[in-house]
C-alpha cells in the first residue's frame, strides 16, 4: 500500500479549516462578552476569564496550522519517495526487457532478481545500478 499524497494535503486543509474555526469561534466569545456590557468585578472577571480562554483557543488553532504545515512537508516526501520508487521500478522493467534480448544467458545476479510487487515501497532498495552493471558486463562478454 502506497501512501495518497493528494489525501494527506487534504487532510492538511481541513486542520487549516478547523484552526480557522476556532479562531473565530475565540473572537465571537470575546465580542459576545463585551457586548453584554457587565460592569464591576463580575464583569471583570468574566471577561478576563473570557480572554484566557480565547487565548488558549487561538493557541489550538495555531497547533491545527503547525500539524497541517508538517503534513505539507509530509505529502511532500511521500510525493518525493513515490517518484523514486516508479523511477526505479520503470528502470528495472526497462533492464529486465533489455535482457531478455541477450544472448548466452543472463547473470546470476538479474537471475536471482525477484522484483518487488508494482507500487512497493521495496522498489526504493533496489539497487538498478547493480543490475544495470549486470547487465552490461553480460552484454559485454556476449558481443
Amino acid at each position: 500500500m502506497t501512501a495518497d499524497p493528494a489525501a494527506i494535503r487534504h487532510l492538511a486543509r481541513e486542520l487549516r479549516e478547523q484552526g480557522t474555526d476556532i479562531r473565530a469561534e475565540a473572537d465571537r466569545l470575546v465580542a459576545l462578552t463585551v457586548a453584554a456590557g457587565w460592569q464591576g468585578r463580575a464583569g471583570e472577571a468574566l471577561q478576563a476569564r473570557v480572554r484566557d480562554q480565547a487565548a488558549a483557543l487561538r493557541r489550538a488553532a495555531a497547533r491545527h496550522d503547525d500539524a497541517a504545515d508538517s503534513l505539507e512537508r509530509h505529502a511532500a516526501v511521500v510525493e518525493e519517495r513515490l517518484a523514486l520508487l516508479l523511477a526505479a521500478q520503470r528502470r528495472v522493467g526497462e533492464l529486465l526487457d533489455a535482457a531478455g534480448e541477450l544472448a548466452g544467458g543472463l547473470p546470476d545476479l538479474v537471475e536471482r532478481f525477484v522484483p518487488p510487487p508494482p507500487g512497493d515501497p521495496g522498489w526504493l532498495g533496489v539497487d538498478v545500478d547493480a543490475l544495470a552493471r549486470a547487465l552490461d558486463a553480460s552484454s559485454g562478454s556476449a558481443r
